[in-house]
């Protein structure tokens, strides 16, 4: 039963980590760490469907990257040189002004674990230039030099890396309409 939840799990502790925390620790140990909180309060879960039981999974995980964070990034938060004027603040998290509703926070984090599920079935070359081109936004001439091919080849590889995507993500029924 948890093993099922493991890449949604996964999904959320990768986008919520973000790049700054992964040198502290991995998504899979946050998840782990879930799995292992789960097995030892089991007890205590009080719903009844497979909603619930995910949705309590990921109230476990909050917790343990909310302790996570604070151990690695809120202990030298009172230092004068890491002050900052809230509006920079909120302009960097939300560079557009609009702060997301939490309904949209998870399902963006649904979306990602959609996704990433989606990509992991992707033949491995697949799954290489998606990674190069959509995650790290590498340029085609970049990416053709890690490869050892033509840009132009690299770019119809991605290309139909995408197809390949948006047809997993179309057999499973998801919704793609916010990835485009």
């Amino acid at each position: 039963m948890l093993a099922a939840e493991r890449n949604y799990l996964l999904a959320i502790a990768t986008q919520e980590l973000g790049l700054h925390l992964t040198s502290k620790g991995g998504e899979s140990d946050l998840v782990q760490d879930t799995f292992l909180n789960a097995t030892r309060d089991l007890r205590h879960f009080s719903g009844r469907t497979p909603d619930e039981f995910r949705s309590w999974l990921r109230s476990i995980l909050r917790n343990n990257l909310l302790n996570f964070r604070r151990r690695y990034l809120d202990t030298a938060k009172r230092e004068a040189g890491r002050e900052v004027p809230l509006g920079s603040t909120l302009e960097a998290i939300c560079p557009d002004g609009k702060i997301p509703s939490p309904s949209r926070v998870v399902m963006q984090a649904e979306l990602m674990a959609s996704l990433q599920a989606a990509i992991r079935t992707l033949p491995p070359a697949y799954q290489q230039i998606i990674e190069l081109r959509s995650i790290q936004q590498l340029p085609f001439e970049d990416i053709a030099r890690q490869l050892n091919c033509s840009a132009e080849a690299s770019r119809k590889l991605w290309c139909r890396a995408v197809e390949a995507l948006q047809a997993e993500l179309l057999s499973q029924n998801h919704d793609i309409s916010g990835l485009q």
